[in-house]
């Protein structure tokens, strides 16, 4: 099983300008792999899941594309500005590749933000394309 969740999570988390921008949950940055995130979490934070995982045909290789999605999600009681500032920082952010642990990054691609609006929530969602092999 690939844990590319969890090795995004903590790429996220180890960001200082990015945890500095988020709410907090037992003395983390709050950045989830789960949703609904658990209880009592400060917003804004971050909710990231895999959403497709397909094999590639390859010979002598082991390739494996994920689409990810990464939410980031505020009150609804103010504007988007600060989830969609936090957005296009990530976006900045996974411009350069990160360890996923057992595979090798060989490409990834970002689309969005696009608005996720739910409930009392405002969102924004980026989904990340990610190619891995061994």
């Amino acid at each position: 099983m690939i844990d590319l969740t969890r090795a995004l999570i903590g790429y996220l988390r180890d960001d200082p300008t990015l945890t500095a921008q988020l709410g907090t949950f037992r003395g983390h940055a709050a950045v989830f792999g789960v949703s609904p995130v658990p209880e009592p979490t400060t917003p804004p934070f971050i909710v990231t899941q895999s959403i497709s995982d397909e094999t590639l045909g390859t010979k002598g290789r082991v390739v494996r594309e994920i689409q990810q999605d990464i939410a980031i999600y505020d009150d609804d009681d103010g504007g988007v500005a600060d989830i969609e500032t936090i957005a296009e920082y990530i976006r900045e952010k996974l411009r350069v590749h990160f360890d996923v642990p057992n595979w090798n990054m060989c490409g990834l691609q970002m689309s969005g933000p696009s608005i996720n609006d739910v409930d009392d929530l405002h969102g924004r969602v980026l989904t990340a394309r990610i190619t891995l092999v061994r």
